[in-house]
């Protein structure tokens, strides 16, 4: 697929992954609020879903541990052992590294202007070169 810059096409807006599109993904997919991926509660299901935001936050939008841990209200050093421990439970078990690439792909969906929308305008794009 052609990469297609935003500053070509005027009022195309860029797609940027925030870190709220990565608490609702991981919120919508483990069935949470997010308030409490962002509380002190320490039962399996929301800290496991709190260090997938983590990770993605760490992996896919590349931020600093001590962003994320102010993000989160935690301590970077906690945020480093949740990108480990994500990284390890990936290599452990396959069904947990199917769940992670499912949150990217669904992160990847997201963002203002839409992956869909702009594939369209590609698409649209490479037909009217042809032409």
């Amino acid at each position: 697929m052609t990469h297609l810059s935003p500053y070509i096409i005027p009022g195309l807006v860029p797609l940027v992954i925030t870190p709220m599109d990565v608490i609702k993904t991981v919120c919508e997919h483990h069935n949470i609020k997010s308030q409490e991926l962002f509380s002190k509660y320490r039962g399996r299901a929301v800290v496991i879903a709190r260090m997938h935001a983590m990770w993605l936050m760490r992996t896919r939008l590349k931020l600093k541990v001590k962003v994320i841990g102010s993000f989160f209200q935690l301590h970077y050093s906690s945020v480093i052992h949740a990108v480990k421990t994500i990284d390890d439970l990936q290599t452990t078990y396959p069904e947990h590294k199917e769940t992670i690439d499912r949150l990217a792909r669904s992160l990847n969906r997201k963002g203002p202007a839409g992956r869909e929308l702009v594939n369209q305008l590609v698409r649209g794009l490479g037909r009217r070169e042809a032409v």
